[in-house]
């Protein structure tokens, strides 16, 4: 009689125990945003301008510059109370001008020129001194 060989036991694969742990979850990563260039700073707001220059308002107290070509200049009155100007030397607003608290256009007897002397005026609201100036430039 032909023995019969024995059969090797194959190793099997562990069946997992029911103790098992779940496999990792893995963690989604968030998707990388392209690099960019950084946004520059917003431009600066221009100065108010008067006439056709880069001027800011005439200071009431103080003066200031205006173009040359302008007809009118804004003027900035921070005194907190009302004032009247009136020329001084010559004839640069054609009545004395009413100035409320903060900016007011104000114009011209003529368009100003350039080389022009500074035109003087007289305010109300700002006590003794220098009557200030309107510089043309």
């Amino acid at each position: 009689m032909a023995k019969k060989k024995a059969k090797a036991k194959s190793k099997s694969k562990a069946k997992p125990s029911s103790k098992a742990k779940p496999k990792a979850k893995t963690k989604l990563r968030a998707k990388s945003k392209p690099k960019t260039k950084p946004k520059s700073k917003p431009a600066a707001k221009p100065k108010p301008s008067v006439g056709d220059g880069p001027y800011p308002p005439v200071d009431i107290c103080n003066g200031g510059t205006v173009s040359a070509g302008s007809q009118s200049a804004i003027f900035a009155n921070g005194t907190g109370a009302p004032c009247t100007i009136t020329t001084v030397d010559r004839n640069l607003f054609p009545v004395p001008q009413h100035i409320a608290p903060g900016l007011n256009t104000v114009p011209f007897t003529h368009a100003v020129a350039a080389g022009d002397a500074p035109y003087s005026y007289h305010p109300t609201c700002c006590g003794g001194g220098t009557d200030p100036v309107i510089k043309v430039q």
